[in-house]
């Protein structure tokens, strides 16, 4: 029986950690383990010390460029038509052009309990790596309930690193630690987790091929910045924008238990 776990992810995304564990604040370049290597993309875990949970990583180069795979991951109303078993998505509070709180609600097999994830999305620029950064936290709004017969899971750790490589290239760097909740059992979690990466990104790109969104300001101007980080020369892109600070955000610790 082929499990497939919830694509648990965009702006893809670091939620909470168990009751005993705490998110990491950085995860080392270093000890990674290859897992397997399909389409020019590299995937590969690690072990997260005083935690039982595993890291998993995603890179390559996607034949896309930045700007449609920007827009194709802020785009809600047409998540559910490319990433894999998500059913819908919604957003629950908008309070930027770069900052989200979106509920996600994935598709799991019977006999396991469909997966939601209420999520903190926000898009920033690393000048250090030359990057923009999509990172993803769970929050906790009480007025947003769990919904009858789902488990409310969580991305203990999300990032996305994207850097633009010419017109139709971007270099993709994605990490998620993620704890599914319930009662699945560790290595269905394993098996699913293993392959999510590469079909998020597989499936990111494709998309991405496809669209022609108009580029939203917020990301012009972040892409401009990044360019001038790069070579220090002007790029088309426009003015500056003001990146939130998600410090406003309510981080949850542990968890009720839930339908497995």
């Amino acid at each position: 029986m082929r499990i497939r776990l919830a694509y648990i992810l965009f702006f893809t995304l670091y939620p909470i950690w168990a009751a005993v564990d705490k998110p990491p604040a950085h995860i080392p370049s270093e000890g990674w383990t290859l897992v397997f290597q399909q389409g020019g993309i590299v995937v590969q875990e690690r072990s997260i010390p005083g935690s039982p949970k595993k890291a998993y990583r995603a890179k390559g180069i996607l034949k896309a460029p930045i700007e449609q795979i920007l827009e194709v991951l802020s785009d809600t109303t047409a998540a559910a038509e490319w990433m894999p078993d998500l059913d819908r998505q919604q957003v629950v509070e908008t309070v930027s052009e770069v900052e989200l709180i979106t509920l996600s609600v994935y598709a799991v097999p019977f006999p396991f309990a469909d997966r939601e994830l209420l999520l903190h999305n926000y898009l920033r620029l690393d000048r250090p790596s030359g990057a923009l950064v999509a990172e993803t936290v769970s929050v906790d709004q009480p007025n947003v309930s769990i919904a009858r017969r789902h488990v409310r899971a969580h991305m203990l750790y999300g990032k996305t690193w994207l850097r633009p490589l010419g017109a139709d290239r971007t270099d993709i760097e994605f990490i998620i630690i993620v704890d599914p909740r319930g009662r699945l059992p560790d290595f269905l979690a394993a098996f699913g987790l293993r392959r999510m990466p590469l079909k998020f990104v597989q499936a990111l790109e494709s998309r991405a091929q496809s669209t022609q969104y108009p580029l939203r300001p917020a990301y012009r101007d972040l892409l401009r910045q990044l360019a001038e980080t790069g070579d220090g020369k002007a790029s088309p892109y426009g003015e500056n924008v003001k990146i939130h600070n998600p410090g406003r955000a309510h981080y949850i610790h542990g968890g009720q238990d839930q339908p497995p």
